[in-house]
């Protein structure tokens, strides 16, 4: 089969409206877009060399330089908004396509389940929201791609290095969702020879016999390879090598003795672009939360250094030599932290005190300030509490006036690319595995279990809707507001626990909670029952050693009612200590019945005579019971009553 049948097949695209992009064309475009690009990618090579640290800090009138001893705000305000914003699962919600039809009802919670799945096999939960939300505040934008994983035979979402993605530009500032895009990563020549042998083979030929300069193929040599992605076709080609230090060429594209070419040329399935490129919401340009505090902390990191400088040189002061022709006995000049003297003739030696100025802690501290303020940094990400607050309350509203917009700004863009990566994975499932019964186990929150499906019968449409239910919100004051709204009667409990991002599984929750409420019942009365007198100890006690022996409390009470049933039913001869109550009360009912039991008899309360065969009578209340043992006592003792 031809090429342009396999995109005839899997696109709504005919042949005849459909042309190759030829891998030149492709390299072109790339070229052109990492050019355009270049600016906005050296702004975020700063934002990320700042957050690892990467970065010295040159000291004047020396030639040294130092690593910045600053606190690393950047990478601070970076990590604490986006765990703050990932710490909260967006929630999936498939509508069915005929709400009049129970199959359609089914077929929507089967493509829920199904998409659910595609998230907890990708760790959308674990790391990828994690690392997405990190990217898009530190550059302004992330990338995600969806892609056919032929190992597990399912689709899988991926996070995308920002720094290496070109994707076209839209008519609308703020669509997420490209025409088509180019993802540019490096790759060792071992690993090019190896997955593509015969490309390689053909590509080294080509580049010798061009005699590049630099162009070397040692294994660990690093080339920049691209997949190019649009709604009809993937192309994986190489674009050339990278500079000798395997640095990334972000900044310009390559010069024109590189060679581009091919390896891989293969269908879109997905029938769209499975690829999201999200985008903060500026002006008019990409740009990262962090991006207005660098000049501050750049300055900040060199008054710091300057500051500790000139702390030490106080420590260590410098000595100047006076008089007329004064000359050093001693040879060179010895430090005094080396312990030697320094004999000195003809001269005076005076210590030249020295000590940092007077406005630069100020000045630190109003940059650091600035920073937080220019940066969204409260100082609550660092565990300090702003001067002047002094409740609870006006330490959360303010922690919330600084991030919750920021976290819901993020939350929405982030859904929105969720939801288009959701049409994607049913397209990809539809057209790689259109037949396959698919069944394997989730545990996701709120929808943990076995999910089954036919992608072709069941995923019948790939419209599906990502939201946040309280965006804006983190998990710890997401289960305040929950409390406080199911505590006003506005949100229903059953909502609230499917929302609550510690109760992994709603449904199981509200089956436990009455499995509790009725033991926290039967548990009470049950100690009422004791506590009055109603039940024997001795029976509680036998409960306790059956709940020590691992049982549960239905169990044991079980255990001991068949056990207080047995005793009940046979009866003891006259005068047995079985018959007595002991320590019991006598009318709890602890001791065994005395007396001859006729056979067939149905069983007695001790102190009654058995009743007639075929006309018995029902077991007197414990009150009747009561009043029977107190005569029974006053005639024995004889008192009057």
């Amino acid at each position: 089969m031809t090429m342009t049948a396999d995109l005839e097949l899997y696109n709504p695209v005919t042949a005849a409206s459909f042309i190759p992009m030829e891998f030149d064309a492709i390299a072109s475009v790339v070229a052109q877009r990492r050019v355009g690009d270049s600016a906005i990618i050296r702004a975020m090579k700063d934002i990320r060399d700042r957050y690892n640290r990467d970065i010295v800090v040159p000291i004047p009138d020396a030639d040294v330089t130092r690593s910045p001893i600053t606190p690393n705000l950047i990478a601070d305000g970076i990590d604490h908004t986006a765990m703050r914003a990932a710490s909260v699962m967006p929630s999936i919600t498939c509508p069915p396509v005929d709400v009049s039809s129970a199959r359609s009802r089914e077929r929507a919670a089967k493509r829920r389940r199904m998409l659910y799945g595609v998230w907890d096999r990708s760790s959308v939960m674990e790391t990828m929201l994690y690392r997405a939300f990190r990217q898009f505040i530190a550059y302004g934008t992330t990338a995600m791609v969806c892609v056919p994983d032929y190992q597990t035979g399912h689709a899988r979402f991926e996070v995308r290095d920002p720094l290496g993605t070109y994707a076209s530009p839209r008519a609308g500032f703020d669509d997420n969702n490209p025409c088509d895009v180019a993802f540019v990563y490096g790759r060792s020549w071992s690993y090019i020879s190896n997955r593509y042998p015969e490309k390689a083979a053909r590509y080294m030929k080509v580049s010798m016999m061009g005699r590049r300069p630099n162009q070397t193929f040692d294994a660990g040599r690093l080339f920049d390879m691209v997949e190019w992605i649009d709604e009809h076709e993937v192309v994986i080609g190489i674009l050339g090598p990278r500079t000798l230090d395997n640095a990334p060429s972000y900044d310009s594209f390559y010069s024109e003795n590189n060679i581009a070419m091919e390896f891989s040329r293969y269908p879109n399935r997905a029938g769209m672009v499975p690829a999201v490129v999200p985008k903060r919401i500026t002006l008019d340009r990409v740009m990262g939360q962090m991006a207005g505090i660098l000049g501050m902390a750049d300055y900040m990191d060199k008054l710091q250094i300057l500051d500790v400088e000139a702390a030490e040189r106080a420590v260590f002061p410098d000595f100047v030599v006076y008089g007329q022709d004064p000359e050093l006995v001693s040879g060179s000049w010895h430090d005094g932290r080396s312990g030697e003297a320094n004999i000195v003739k003809g001269g005076e030696v005076r210590v030249l005190q020295s000590s940092p100025g007077p406005l630069t802690h100020p000045v630190i501290d109003r940059l650091m300030e600035g920073q937080r303020i220019t940066g969204g940094i409260p100082p609550q990400f660092g565990g300090q509490i702003p001067t002047g607050i002094r409740t609870g309350r006006a330490n959360d509203s303010t922690l919330s006036a600084a991030v919750d917009m920021r976290i819901q700004e993020a939350q929405r863009v982030m859904a929105r690319g969720l939801r288009t990566l959701n049409a994607a994975a049913i397209g990809i499932e539809k057209a790689t595995w259109p037949n396959a019964i698919k069944s394997w186990f989730i545990s996701w929150p709120g929808e943990s279990g076995t999910a089954s499906y036919v992608p072709s019968r069941d995923l019948e449409t790939p419209h599906s809707v990502v939201s946040y239910l309280y965006a804006g919100a983190d998990v710890n004051s997401l289960g305040v507001d929950l409390l406080q709204l199911t505590g006003a009667d506005i949100m229903p409990v059953e909502m609230a626990q499917e929302a609550h991002p510690l109760i992994p599984d709603a449904q199981l929750a509200r089956e436990m909670l009455v499995v509790q409420k009725l033991r926290n019942a039967a548990m009470e009365g049950l100690l009422q029952s004791v506590v009055s007198g109603q039940t024997p100890i001795g029976d509680v006690i036998e409960m306790t050693n059956v709940v020590l022996k691992g049982a549960s409390f239905e169990e044991a009470w079980k255990a001991a009612q068949e056990a207080a049933q047995r005793r009940q039913v046979i009866a003891a001869p006259p005068g047995a200590p079985e018959t007595q109550p002991g320590m019991e009360n006598p009318a709890s009912g602890g001791q065994q019945p005395a007396g001859e039991q006729p056979g067939g008899l149905a069983p007695n309360q001790a102190g009654f005579p058995p009743q007639a065969l075929g006309n018995p009578l029902p077991v007197p209340p414990q009150s009747l019971q009561n009043l029977s043992m107190l005569n029974r006592a006053l005639r024995t003792t004889g008192r009057p009553a």
